[in-house]
């Protein structure tokens, strides 16, 4: 979860950069409600951080321009350093651990041979080789029936984690493997990339193991399309979105759903 300085110092960045934005397009940037993006800058316009005008486009509308004060650009200076170091040292944390941990590959395997794959390599590679398949639950809807479907985010590829991928014999001795097409290649340089991805899979799973609709990060006036329900594979467009709820339009209907209802995909 982010801080409260992590917001303001993206807002300020957002600002410097964009000063003409509007609230709604900021807000929608930044993956902020309209109501916590008014509140933060209230509380930097509190703080004398920056300034808020008003200008003219449009005669029939009025425009706000947000400017950094000398305060406001000594603040993002401050928190931009803050935050370089915080994730450089998150970098180098990862990076110990990931030495400590050896590594994950990715791998495209043939899913009529998935059985013996899986036994090939716990052979091959020892009982504590993981395997990971980030999926979700879809509730079918057929004959007015629901009915629950295991759906695989990355289809016919899987994250393996083995201490011995390094190893660079043993690599060679399983690409010959019944039911492996093969390994993507670059994963052993793209070790914090992969960890992260994982790791955001698993922060969003329930208790059996499957995706929460929180994976995607929605965004408003963007088309998705719904993977369960009633309305599965109906596109529809986010009007507004919260924690809990999206507005949104499908068709010419205007309508609110619980985001933890339905599985949404973009479109």
């Amino acid at each position: 979860m982010k801080s409260f300085h992590q917001d303001q110092f993206e807002l300020l960045r957002k600002i410097k950069n964009s000063p003409e934005s509007s609230q709604r397009k900021m807000a929608e940037e930044l993956g902020f409600s309209l109501g916590k993006l008014n509140y933060c800058l209230k509380a930097l316009k509190n703080k004398g951080l920056i300034k808020i005008k008003n200008f003219q486009k449009n005669p029939n509308k009025i425009n706000y321009l947000y400017v950094l004060t000398p305060k406001g650009i000594s603040e993002k200076t401050r928190l931009t350093v803050n935050f370089m170091q915080r994730k450089f040292k998150e970098y180098e944390e990862l990076k110990k651990e990931l030495k400590k941990n050896n590594m994950w590959s990715i791998i495209k395997f043939d899913k009529k041979n998935y059985i013996s794959f899986k036994n090939e390599f716990i052979k091959k590679l020892g009982k504590d080789t993981v395997f990971y398949r980030p999926k979700f639950n879809l509730k079918i809807l057929n004959k007015l029936k629901f009915y629950s479907k295991e759906v695989y985010l990355l289809n016919d590829y899987i994250f393996v984690y083995s201490k011995k991928f390094k190893n660079i014999s043993i690599l060679e001795s399983l690409k010959f493997t019944k039911g492996l097409k093969y390994f993507l290649s670059g994963f052993n340089y793209s070790q914090i990339e992969i960890n992260n991805f994982i790791k955001k899979c698993k922060n969003v799973e329930d208790k059996n193991g499957y995706l929460s609709n929180n994976f995607f990060e929605l965004v408003s006036n963007n088309n998705y399309k719904f993977k369960n329900g009633p309305f599965t594979n109906q596109i529809f467009k986010i009007i507004s979105l919260n924690k809990k709820k999206i507005k949104l339009l499908l068709g010419n209907i205007k309508t609110t759903i619980k985001q933890d209802k339905f599985l949404i995909n973009p479109a």
